[in-house]
């Protein structure tokens, strides 16, 4: 009986959040991206210039991350069409594998304590913002 009542006085749910309140959700994951990878650019000319996996690691982040900020500023309004989403999911696997690995490697071999809390720091914001943008894209869809 009070239950009921109480059910009857709040307001209703919506069913989802539209794209167009959470825009800045995707956004923010590919902003982010792009500094955290924009600054490893360096190692590009560094000792570590010859390696293949450290180019394809941060161009193609650097490439996904300003192709999901694309995708959340052209699909503020409408929400993102299928090619977006398409692109979260790639954006999504690519920082989980990129990050879980790079978490792997940096306590596996010899680093300072600060080194791999700061690592541990940004693979957990990454894959948090990877995850938060999936799960906006994949709700307004």
């Amino acid at each position: 009986m009070i239950l009921s009542v109480v059910d009857s006085a709040l307001p209703e749910r919506p069913a989802r959040l539209g794209f167009m309140t959470t825009w800045w959700v995707p956004a923010l994951a590919g902003v982010w991206t792009l500094l955290i990878w924009g600054s490893r650019v360096r190692l590009l000319t560094g000792d570590e210039a010859a390696k293949t996996d450290v180019w394809i690691r941060i161009i193609t982040s650097l490439v996904l991350g300003a192709a999901v900020l694309a995708m959340a500023l052209l699909a503020r309004a409408d929400g993102p069409a299928r090619w977006g989403v398409g692109v979260v999911w790639a954006f999504a696997g690519w920082m989980a594998l990129v990050w879980v690995s790079s978490a792997f490697n940096v306590f596996v071999n010899e680093h300072s304590s600060a080194f791999r809390i700061v690592h541990t720091v940004l693979a957990v914001v990454s894959i948090g913002l990877a995850v938060a943008t999936l799960w906006v894209t994949v709700q307004a869809d």
